[in-house]
């Protein structure tokens, strides 16, 4: 395979954060997240707090087209602060929302892993 030939393979990994998995332990098959140094990610010292209940109310207007968000802890400013769930328009019908969650890191840390459609 010829450098332009690799070129176009890499193309759709550049920009892109690359997670590299690593065993936790030697007698486990879990695997910690790994974020790259100087990658744009928001780390916290510590885990959030549980997550809270919430009652999903019934979808605005049209429903068909409107997916559920549910709520998530943020770390902004050194505190942990609750963004409550909302409906958000679907980008096609057969989307689903994968919501976001914090991953501790190999030192000690919590990453964020923002929600996206899929």
């Amino acid at each position: 395979m010829n450098w332009l030939q690799r070129s176009f393979l890499c193309a759709p990994l550049i920009g892109t954060a690359i997670v590299v998995a690593a065993p936790a332990s030697a007698q486990t098959s879990t695997y910690t997240a790994v974020v790259p140094p100087g990658a744009n990610v928001i780390m916290a010292p510590t885990s959030p707090p549980p997550p809270r209940d919430e009652a999903v109310p019934p979808p605005p207007g049209a429903g068909a087209t409107l997916s559920w968000q549910p709520g998530h802890w943020e770390y902004i400013g050194g505190n942990w602060d609750w963004a409550p769930g909302r409906y958000e328009a679907r980008p096609q019908g057969f989307s689903s929302w994968v919501p976001g969650h914090w991953q501790q890191q190999p030192d000690g840390r919590f990453a964020w892993s923002p929600g996206h459609w899929s």
